[in-house]
């Protein structure tokens, strides 16, 4: 029995007894299904409360967001590996016997799953993981698995001090940028062994969408630093796809205000790429300027 399961909860009654269920059924890999509640006041205490499953320990977080109750969640855990779980998500069976077999055979302290996403319309999207392109160039481009599909090594994300409580946004992607600085083994599940389900009410406003795409923004900034510094060789060889990223990150700010993708721009400019002929190489201000 080697994981333990982390599920933050926050008025999840309709969901919730899904996402136990889904765990419950895996094989005898598991220590603990830890529950962290931020606070519900529907129903989810009370259908977790109705579940009879001595694995099953209930805690509370005051603190609002996912990082707050995951890390609550962390401190709690007695399991080797940690497999994260949303409340409204699901894993297939046999996702934690295989993915910890994996782990354990090639030392890994990430396991980078595929996975499907249903829309809230029913249609179900596949996403599998690039084996052909590095780590590095997945995470710039936000394919580095997702936070359920996943299987994390608890030391490492002791190591690298758990999920960033400060960031609003792009935790995930924070997380796993830590995760590759320290080195980490990482290796990739082909398999399909966990389901998104996308909630059509969970709507973010623009205000929010414009500081996600920020934050998202400049976030791989700071990646495309440490890379320039510690990986020079990998921005080389994949220059093109770094820019073309960076691009459409810049883009999406574009898509909820022009003024402040252009503000962004000329910071990179300035602050990022001045004089730096590695960075004059990258096209993303060529791209950028032609779009206004």
């Amino acid at each position: 029995m080697n994981v333990s399961v982390i599920i933050p909860t926050y008025n999840s009654a309709q969901t919730i007894n899904r996402a136990i269920k889904s765990v419950q059924v895996q094989e005898k890999c598991l220590l603990e299904i830890i529950l962290v509640d931020n606070g519900s006041i529907d129903e989810t205490l009370g259908v977790v409360s109705s579940i009879n499953d001595e694995r099953l320990i209930i805690l509370n977080e005051e603190k609002k967001g996912a990082p707050f109750a995951r890390n609550r969640g962390l401190k709690e855990a007695k399991g080797k590996y940690i497999q994260f779980l949303d409340a409204d998500d699901a894993l297939l069976p046999g996702k934690l016997k295989f993915q910890i077999e994996l782990c354990s055979e090639y030392n890994l302290d990430l396991l980078v799953g595929s996975y499907k996403s249903i829309e809230p319309g029913g249609s179900e999207i596949i996403t599998y993981i690039d084996k052909n392109i590095s780590n590095w160039l997945n995470l710039f481009q936000g394919g580095l698995g997702n936070t359920v599909s996943n299987l994390w090594r608890k030391d490492m994300l002791e190591r690298i001090g758990g999920w960033n409580e400060n960031a609003s946004s792009s935790q995930e992607a924070d997380l796993m940028f830590r995760f590759l600085k320290e080195k980490a083994h990482v290796g990739i599940d082909e398999t399909i062994s966990t389901v998104i389900f996308k909630d059509a009410h969970n709507r973010i406003s623009d205000t929010n969408q414009l500081l996600n795409a920020v934050r998202f923004y400049e976030l791989r900034l700071a990646m495309l630093d440490w890379i320039d510094i510690n990986q020079e060789n990998e921005l080389k060889s994949n220059v093109e796809s770094y820019s073309k990223s960076l691009f459409h990150a810049l883009m999406s700010i574009r898509k909820y205000s022009r003024i402040e993708s252009q503000k962004q721009f000329e910071m990179t400019k300035s602050n990022y790429w001045n004089g730096l002929s590695l960075r004059d190489r990258i096209k993303i201000f060529t791209f950028f300027t032609l779009s206004i």
